[in-house]
């Protein structure tokens, strides 16, 4: 990126350290922004597991991001895949059955998630690894994944740097209805809608929780991708009794999910929601 605007880095792999020289940046005539390449496995990851073929632009051969290189866990599994230097085509099997992996996924550790989506319903056991710093992202993603699939009846196991996945071999009766936590992960949530579009019953218990980097992954998800898409609604028992005259005052820290629950919570009540940090921001 840097030699795009005139600065040569040098590296020097002996003590895996960078040189960079004194300089002055030069913008070059033309600069194409990427798409962000993690995002983009979401897409990707529902062509392979709905049955479709979707293009992502502006994620290619060329890319400097190393999540870009996804697709290549797509074709181990089976996809068909074209990638060009600003854009990645993914088509999904022709039998719609993907095959498991056995992957070090060092380079791109932010999509392992995606693909243990898909490795829930793949044909045999993959093994991902070489991932640990995952375990001190949003939430311990390693643990998490694992607990989540098992919630769904896939079996599935921690290793000391990555996971194990029984895959359901495309029989989707063997995957259970189920609540996920997501940890406020948007990564959790986005991987688990993916394997909701082909699974029924997946339930994202944190659906603001994307709004970190997809902003519009539901909308998307819907309008795109033709999912449907359902809101649980929530009441309370009707014996339950309410005090009209107090109010309810939820603290915690930032991205806790304190505005998920005030929403929530507001509209099982009757109540007025107030969200202090549009008045005090």
């Amino acid at each position: 990126l840097m030699k795009q605007f005139g600065v040569n880095v040098n590296f020097v792999r002996e003590t895996n350290t960078y040189h960079i020289p004194k300089g002055s940046y030069k913008n070059p005539s033309t600069f194409t922004v990427e798409s962000d390449a993690s995002s983009a496995s979401y897409p990707l990851a529902l062509a392979a597991i709905s049955g479709g073929e979707v293009t992502v632009d502006s994620v290619g051969k060329q890319s400097l991001q190393g999540d870009a290189k996804f697709c290549t866990v797509l074709e181990m599994m089976g996809c068909t895949v074209v990638q060009t230097d600003s854009s990645t085509t993914v088509k999904a099997p022709a039998d719609g059955i993907l095959k498991a992996v056995n992957i070090d996924m060092d380079s791109m550790t932010d999509t392992f998630m995606t693909a243990a989506a898909l490795a829930a319903v793949a044909r045999g056991t993959s093994r991902i690894y070489n991932i640990a710093n995952q375990r001190v992202k949003e939430c311990n993603r390693i643990e998490v994944m694992v607990t989540e699939l098992n919630k769904c009846g896939i079996v599935a196991r921690e290793l000391p740097d990555g996971l194990e996945i029984e895959g359901c071999d495309g029989n989707i009766g063997k995957i259970k209805p189920a609540a996920i936590e997501c940890h406020n992960d948007h990564r959790i949530a986005m991987s688990f809608a993916v394997l909701g579009a082909k699974a029924p019953g997946i339930l994202i218990t944190d659906k603001r929780c994307v709004d970190k980097t997809y902003p519009t992954f539901w909308f998307d998800l819907q309008k795109i991708f033709k999912a449907e898409l359902e809101t649980p609604q929530y009441s309370l028992n009707k014996n339950t009794q309410i005090d009209q005259d107090k109010s309810i005052i939820i603290i915690g820290m930032r991205g806790s999910g304190k505005t998920l629950m005030g929403h929530s919570l507001a509209k099982a009540l009757g109540w007025n929601f107030i969200d202090l940090d549009k008045y005090f921001e």
